[in-house]
């Protein structure tokens, strides 16, 4: 199974996305987020028996998570990567070759200092506001 498609499935963002594109899709995150906690666990250097532990869970039910990439809640990837590296996940939107997008950034600055960046891509010919991709905090420290 090729590692990336070479164009965008569809153009219209009204045209439903086909199966073959939706399975494409399932199937690459689901081996994405298998080699992210096996590659953290393998750097580790810790035991299943003691990831299990860690999450109070059975050896059982973590070797089960081990042997295949699976559709795994976020809940549990999350849980996993936190126990494994004392990390949290960070997630992010990455766009096929050729999709057809632009990104809009707002920044504000709140009565504390804080600034906050949000950017959002708009996709295809309408102008509509897609999912969230980023979102920054940046504390600045007042002098007195």
């Amino acid at each position: 199974m090729p590692t990336s498609q070479t164009t965008f499935p569809f153009d219209n963002t009204s045209e439903p996305v086909s199966r073959g594109a939706l399975g494409y899709i399932r199937g690459r995150n689901r081996q994405a987020a298998y080699d992210l906690f096996v590659r953290a666990f393998k750097q580790s250097g810790l035991k299943q028996s003691e990831v299990a532990s860690r999450l109070g869970k059975g050896a059982d039910n973590i070797s089960r998570l081990f042997r295949r990439p699976r559709n795994m809640e976020i809940d549990t990837l999350g849980e996993l990567i936190f126990a494994i590296t004392g990390g949290t996940l960070q997630l992010s939107i990455a766009y096929p070759k050729g999709a057809k997008k632009s990104v809009e950034t707002e920044t504000a600055t709140s009565d504390s200092g804080t600034n906050v960046s949000l950017c959002a891509p708009k996709l295809g010919p309408t102008g509509e506001y897609g999912s969230l991709l980023t979102l920054n905090f940046e504390s600045e420290s007042k002098s007195a």
